[in-house]
């Protein structure tokens, strides 16, 4: 309530009288607070996360239900992010502008608005209502960019959980990646084995497709991972680059078992006589394998 008096002096000529005037008495009221980078995509204002500055924000009026918008005021968000604005009690839209390269984190998330984003559709707030005097200073819009994660994905020829020199990248084989939002994304590894996605913040889940012919192709039959883990999961935060992992396979050898029995002969032949000997090579594993023979005389 406003306690304060003011005199209003009213100059009326001799005979004549004057009525209809009206006033407002009103206080002013304050809207605020705060535009800040979601690193975590989470929605909330975390610990450790910064304000935004030179955010345009803009105060409009809702003409009390005529279905339009009359902006009021124009303000830019200070280094630390915050922002504010004075007006006469009304009902209020708060709209904010969307940098290039940014998005709006999910809104209204939780129960405590005094940590939450409320910048909608497009960047505008729902419609709030302001009486005499009052002040709101949680009318806030959190905003990200997408982060990156990136693979790498070959051959482990010797099985030591290492690429070295010679062993060679798994290439055009499908990797997915599950998002923080849910949705799944499709990519597959480039020439040299490495595969990269565009992802919001939160954590990303990586998998890679080992029914893929690719993959079987260049990793036929059975086989061990041995370096990394399928799948993967990565934090990933706003605007950062984040290594999901390396992933190495190795096809273990082909287990021969090489039998060898007297074609001719006897094992107790006198010295200076020729025994023949056959020997049989027997593939115990599932993949086919190539046997190169060669003699001594």
């Amino acid at each position: 309530t406003n306690t304060s008096s003011t005199n209003l002096t009213v100059v009326l000529p001799p005979g004549s009288s004057s009525s209809g005037n009206d006033y407002l008495d009103a206080q002013p009221v304050t809207i605020g607070d705060y535009v800040w980078t979601d690193a975590n995509g989470n929605g909330l204002q975390d610990g450790g996360e910064t304000g935004l500055a030179n955010i345009k924000v803009v105060l409009y009026q809702t003409n009390h239900g005529a279905g339009t918008l009359t902006a009021l005021q124009t303000n830019y968000t200070a280094a630390n992010g915050a922002y504010s604005f004075t007006n006469l009690p009304n009902d209020f839209v708060v709209k904010f502008d969307l940098p290039a390269g940014y998005v709006f984190t999910t809104p209204d998330v939780g129960a405590d608005d005094k940590i939450d984003s409320d910048a909608l559709g497009g960047g505008q707030t729902a419609v709030f209502t302001l009486t005499s005097g009052q002040s709101t200073t949680n009318v806030d819009a959190g905003l990200y960019q997408n982060g990156t994660l990136y693979g790498h994905l070959y051959v482990d020829a010797n099985g030591n959980g290492t690429q070295d020199g010679g062993e060679p990248a798994l290439t055009n084989v499908t990797v997915w990646i599950t998002n923080s939002l849910g949705a799944v994304i499709t990519t597959n590894t480039d020439a040299s084995g490495n595969w990269a996605v565009s992802v919001p913040p939160g954590n990303a889940t990586a998998k890679v497709d080992t029914s893929d012919p690719d993959f079987t192709a260049q990793v036929p039959g059975a086989y061990a991972q041995t370096e990394g883990n399928d799948p993967t999961t990565t934090p990933v935060t706003s605007g950062a680059s984040v290594n999901g992992g390396t992933d190495g396979y190795f096809v273990p050898y082909p287990a021969i078992v090489l039998n060898k029995r007297i074609v001719s002969g006897t094992p107790f032949t006198a010295a200076g006589q020729v025994i023949a000997y056959e020997l049989i090579a027997t593939n115990t594993d599932r993949k086919s394998t190539r046997l190169n023979s060669s003699h001594r005389t």
